[in-house]
């Protein structure tokens, strides 16, 4: 998305121009807002005819619902628009279709393209706003640029927000008008689920935790992927409306159970000692770990959060006022060679040797794994693990 000007550029040209100060402080703050309303009129009747009116809502950042309708050759034609990220959800033929979000669909992309130019004059102050002519951008209406073409931009002083941008040509054959309205004030908006991919899970438990939908249905959530659940005999499908990598995929379904424990590397092509399991490294199976003793399960952490750094990935647990204690009854063991160990399931995901820390509150582990890891280990620690095995039999899109 390519959109040029005062906004994306930062201002670069801002000397140059009188008003565009205050028209890049305008926009500022509109980019602060929670939401906002407005209204959308775009007229042409010259090459090419075109005449739209629209009204919409946007939440900042990226969530926007537009209604309206376009005239063209083939009549009027109603527009239902929802948009969030990257995916655009249109309505027709009263069915719902996602596809990849259109920037010309993006309100405040057609308004920061519309004052692209650096062009603002000095503002002009009228009771309790400003007033700044400029030249706007307008392409879409004017392609070959051959009509004269003037606005305003009015703007409330006590707020500093745009309250409406007016275009037009001299001779009224175009015209471009938005109006700003309820600042922090629109109603939520409200999605449809429109099924785009299908995972297929086979169960290999013989009992199936009728909960592990609603554990599921978070952990993707978490991962930032609406969810839909059809059960079978023996299978459970996952309806989701956009791509998933296949990696992330198998690590959310996977079984989650963690735990804390200690533990040392193992050497290599001996087995583990009576008594003891071997538990090899996510990031590599041919590496595994000791575990010599286990220590606590997730009640002794109140959360567990990311750290990416250049150098590598890790997470940071903050522990319980019970986490503190078990972690400190063991402070024997500080520079002995004994490691903190992180376990998922059967795999060592992160790790770190036991040696003084400063805030006792606080444990760092290096991840043992990919950054996709690191980032989604969190998860599992507030949803809990699943009562089922499930592993992935297929992902395929929806026909």
């Amino acid at each position: 998305m390519l959109v040029i000007g005062i906004w994306s550029l930062g201002l670069a040209v801002a000397a140059d121009s009188p008003g565009a100060a205050t028209v890049r402080n305008a926009l500022t703050n509109l980019r602060k807002l929670h939401s906002f309303e407005y209204s959308l009129l775009v007229k042409s009747t010259g090459i090419p005819e075109v005449h739209g009116e629209f009204a919409g809502r946007v939440f900042l950042p990226d969530t926007e619902e537009r209604t309206g309708s376009w005239q063209g050759i083939d009549g009027k034609l109603p527009v239902r628009l929802l948009a969030r990220g990257e995916t655009e959800y249109s309505l027709e033929e009263s069915a719902w279709t996602a596809r990849t979000r259109n920037s010309e669909n993006d309100f405040l992309v057609q308004l920061e393209r519309t004052l692209s130019l650096d062009s603002f004059r000095t503002p002009q102050k009228k009771g309790k706003y400003l007033f700044v002519p400029f030249a706007p951008n307008l392409p879409f209406l004017d392609p070959i640029r051959t009509r004269q073409l003037s606005g305003t931009i009015r703007i409330r002083r006590d707020r500093m927000l745009i309250e409406q941008v007016f275009a037009h040509s001299s001779d009224s054959s175009l015209r471009w008008q938005a109006d700003l309205t309820g600042f922090d004030k629109a109603t939520p908006i409200v999605f449809p689920f429109v099924r785009q991919w299908r995972a297929s899970l086979s169960i290999l438990s013989e009992n199936v935790e009728v909960r592990d939908t609603l554990t599921l249905r978070d952990r993707f959530r978490l991962a930032g992927y609406e969810t839909q659940f059809e059960p079978g005999n023996g299978s459970l499908d996952i309806c989701l409306e956009r791509e998933i990598r296949d990696d992330l995929l198998k690590l959310l379904i996977t079984h989650g159970g963690l735990l804390l424990g200690l533990g040392r590397l193992a050497d290599a092509g001996k087995p583990a000692p009576v008594g003891f399991r071997k538990i090899p490294l996510a990031t590599d199976s041919t590496q595994a770990m000791i575990l010599e003793r286990t220590v606590a399960d997730p009640d002794a952490w109140k959360y567990m959060t990311p750290i990416d750094s250049l150098a590598e990935p890790a997470v940071m647990l903050s522990l319980t006022k019970t986490g503190q204690t078990r972690l400190a009854g063991l402070a024997r063991l500080e520079n002995s060679g004994s490691n903190w160990v992180l376990v998922l399931d059967d795999r060592v995901v992160a790790f770190a040797p036991i040696q003084h820390r400063a805030n006792p509150g606080q444990l760092v582990l290096s991840v043992s794994g990919t950054r996709l890891l690191a980032r989604h280990l969190a998860i599992f620690s507030m949803t809990g693990s699943l009562g089922s095995i499930y592993r992935l039999a297929s992902l395929a899109r929806v026909r």
